[in-house]
Order: structure tokens, then C-alpha cells, then sequence
């Protein structure tokens, strides 16, 4: 069967201190199906946010971090590529968890990474911003005040034009870290409904410890305990009928008795 997978990992360990006496991950051989949005649950401390971090080499800011095995994006590697790791980080887009926007325009903010990676001129410029604006569902929001300054928009605004900016580039690959975790419910929403239509064009790999929102976006699932990726696949099949001791633990003490359109039961809550 042919591997239809936008990213994967193959025996990705990540280590901290010069010692390499703090290991994060461990031996991590986990794929993510493209064009479908995958989330990465498991209890605090288990290694969510590193190994996701590790899908585009954010470790290697980090000093005494070092990363051994191999993270694929299609065919290529990308830590023993010799591609620089700008170029490869445009493949694969990162949002953090906390809404940040750059001390710019909201236009500037959009436009930043293109002009980085590329002298496009302006009409492609001013077609991209528009573009990009539009997938995140914030273009009606703003068309009017573009030259505003992006700090005046709402923390959910900036949440949106955060992802915005990250398609700009137009990776294959959208990372999210906790993205909903310092929103209002109504701009959760809105970043939730935003992700599920951008899966039609992108892989989406989101963090989350809301389990109802796993239920809700989750067509994939990797759970982590440790360090460790002890269970991945379908969601109906990870959530429903987890095969590890750990996973079942973890899911079942987060949720009640809610049902799945299919009858079984499925999280109510998080915990």
C-alpha cells in the first residue's frame, strides 16, 4: 500500500542538555495523512508540543536540543537536507498558542513572510494578503483597515491573522500549538470552523488538550504518554476503542457518556 501520509516521523528522538540526560521523545515513528486534520493529545509533560516543534526543525533554536532520527515532508528529509531551514520551515507553517501580532500594519503582517522569501510585486502581494485573509474567514473583517495596526485587532482577530500569515507562504503543512487555549469560546469557534476548512488544501497538525474539541476536528489522532507515541490512527477507532492501558485511562477519565453519530460512546468533556 502506497503511503499517502503529507509528514511522518521515522524513530525521532529529542534530547535536552549537553549531557542528553532529558530525553523528550523517543524512538517517534508516527504519520500524518494529508488533507486531514491529525491531534496530538496526551496528558501534560508527555511531549505534544516537542514533537510537534520537531515537524519543522524549531528545536534547532534551542540551545543543547538535539534531535536524531528523521521527520519527512512527502519524500524529502528534512534534517539531513541540504535545503536551508527558511526554506523548509516555509513548507511547513507554525502557529503558537498565544495570539501574536508583528508590530506592523495588518497588511505587513500578511505580506512579511512573501517578501521574505521572495520579491513578488505589489499586485501579487495585494492578491495574496487578500487571499490569505479570505481562508481564515478575516478579509470582511478588515478590507477596510488594512493599514491599521494589527495590534488593535481582538485577540481572536489576531489569532486568525497569526494562520493567515503563516498560508502566506503557501507551506503543505499547517502546525498548530494550542491555538484555541487563550480564546473566548465564540473566537474558538471561529479558529475551529476556520481549520476544518482549510484541511481541503492543507494537513493540518494541531495540539490540544480539549478532548470535546478532538472530538469535534479530529479526523487523525496521535496519543503521547512520555515521550512515547503509544497509540495513532482514525479518530473513531483511537477514541473509541483505544488498544493501550495509558490511552484508555487518559480518554475515559476526560469524558462522560456523549455519543458519536455511530452510537458509541465518545468524549463529553475536558476534564
Amino acid at each position: 500500500m502506497s503511503d499517502t501520509s503529507a509528514i511522518r516521523t521515522e524513530n525521532l528522538n529529542l534530547f535536552y542538555g549537553r549531557d542528553k540526560t532529558n530525553q523528550a521523545l523517543k524512538q517517534v515513528s508516527v504519520r500524518f495523512p494529508a488533507n486531514q486534520l491529525t491531534t496530538i493529545i496526551g496528558p501534560s509533560g508527555c511531549g505534544k508540543s516537542s514533537l510537534l516543534k520537531s515537524l519543522n526543525r524549531l528545536h534547532d533554536l534551542k540551545l543543547h536540543a538535539r534531535v536524531e532520527g528523521e521527520v519527512y515532508v512527502g519524500q524529502d528529509p528534512i534534517y539531513r537536507s541540504r535545503e536551508p531551514v527558511p526554506d523548509l520551515r516555509r513548507r511547513i507553517g507554525y502557529v503558537s498558542q498565544k495570539p501574536t501580532a508583528l508590530p506592523m500594519s495588518i497588511y505587513r503582517n500578511v505580506a512579511y513572510g512573501p517578501k521574505i522569501h521572495g520579491r513578488p510585486s505589489r499586485q501579487e502581494l495585494d492578491e495574496l494578503v487578500e487571499r490569505s485573509l479570505r481562508k481564515v474567514n478575516l478579509w470582511d473583517e478588515v478590507k477596510d483597515r488594512l493599514n491599521a495596526p494589527a495590534a488593535d485587532l481582538s485577540v481572536g482577530q489576531i489569532q486568525r491573522l497569526s494562520l493567515a500569515r503563516s498560508l502566506a507562504v503557501e507551506p503543505e503543512v499547517v502546525l498548530c500549538d494550542e491555538v484555541t487555549s487563550a480564546l473566548d469560546p465564540i473566537s474558538s469557534e471561529r479558529v475551529e470552523e476556520t481549520l476544518l476548512a482549510l484541511k481541503q488544501d492543507y494537513t493540518i497538525i494541531m495540539v490540544t488538550h480539549l478532548m470535546p474539541q478532538v472530538q469535534r476536528l479530529a479526523d487523525h489522532v496521535v496519543f503521547m504518554y512520555l515521550g512515547d507515541a503509544l497509540e495513532q490512527g482514525p479518530a473513531s477507532e483511537v477514541l473509541d476503542a483505544p488498544s493501550s492501558e495509558r490511552a484508555r485511562d487518559f480518554i475515559h477519565g476526560h469524558g462522560g457518556g456523549a455519543k458519536s453519530p455511530s452510537g458509541s460512546v465518545r468524549l463529553a468533556s475536558s476534564g
